[in-house]
């Protein structure tokens, strides 16, 4: 998973969004997710358009933060969505 990967969320995933985070619901394992503030924002920006550094760039904005030193964290929460089923990488047969 580089800078340039496109991601979507899976069809399974039913979000509830809370003042400082969000739950998220996987209906095929029936686990629920509890997101921090951060997490939640990574969650948000997964849209099936933008790139791992475009949602980088936005949270650095958000945060006042380098895009660049924020995007191992990006990628460590992103790979906890993609190992738990809550997001896939777009390629040109999914994110319908």
């Amino acid at each position: 998973m580089d800078k340039n990967t496109v991601l979507c969320k899976t069809e399974c995933v039913l979000t509830t969004k809370l003042p400082q985070g969000a739950v998220l619901l996987n209906t095929e394992n029936k686990y629920f997710y509890t997101l921090n503030e951060s997490a939640c924002r990574i969650w948000e920006a997964i849209n099936g358009k933008d790139s791992l550094a475009s949602i980088a760039k936005r949270l650095a904005a958000h945060y006042r933060a380098d895009s660049v030193s924020l995007l191992p964290a990006l990628q460590r929460q992103i790979r906890h969505f993609l190992k738990e089923g809550l997001a896939k990488i777009k390629t040109a047969r999914s994110c319908k």
